[in-house]
């Protein structure tokens, strides 16, 4: 398997609109859940992670451009389906909290913890989530100084 570097772009442009839909439904959820009673919490280190976040996308666009790194093919196969992994664990978890699901941490006092879903088997799945992409994320880009197909 050959990522070309604009297949790589898609990708984390891919990730930027992902980010911006999260960013989005968390707006939306958020007033529901302080009207619930909800209370957020860490609210200093959100800004951070969001900064985090987003000069991690910045970092992987750089990288490709400036160096062409290349991994062996089998790890960049790995890193692409552990990417895949990563979203399809994030979705899962969107899915299960429903309006409930917050890129802040709001807490309504005396709440049941959800055990379904992902819950049932991680605590913090949106963590593993991040934790699995910040891994896998910079290893797709294998090889894509010699190809400019996404497929050989």
């Amino acid at each position: 398997m050959v990522v070309s570097r604009e297949a790589y772009f898609a990708l984390l442009g891919g990730l930027v609109i992902e980010r911006v839909f999260e960013l989005w439904l968390s707006k939306r959820n958020a007033p529901r859940l302080l009207a619930r009673g909800g209370m957020e919490l860490g609210h200093g280190q959100y800004k951070t992670m969001v900064a985090f976040d987003t000069l991690f996308i910045v970092a992987c666009a750089v990288e490709a451009t400036l160096r062409s790194p290349s991994f062996p093919g089998s790890l960049s196969i790995m890193a692409l389906i552990g990417e895949g992994a990563a979203q399809s664990l994030r979705y899962w978890s969107i899915v299960t909290l429903g309006e409930s699901w917050n890129t802040l941490v709001i807490v309504i006092p005396n709440a049941r913890p959800v055990s379904s879903g992902p819950y049932r088997y991680i605590r913090h799945p949106n963590y593993t989530t991040v934790a699995l992409e910040i891994v896998c994320i910079p290893l797709i880009p294998t090889c894509i100084r010699r190809s400019p197909s996404l497929l050989s």
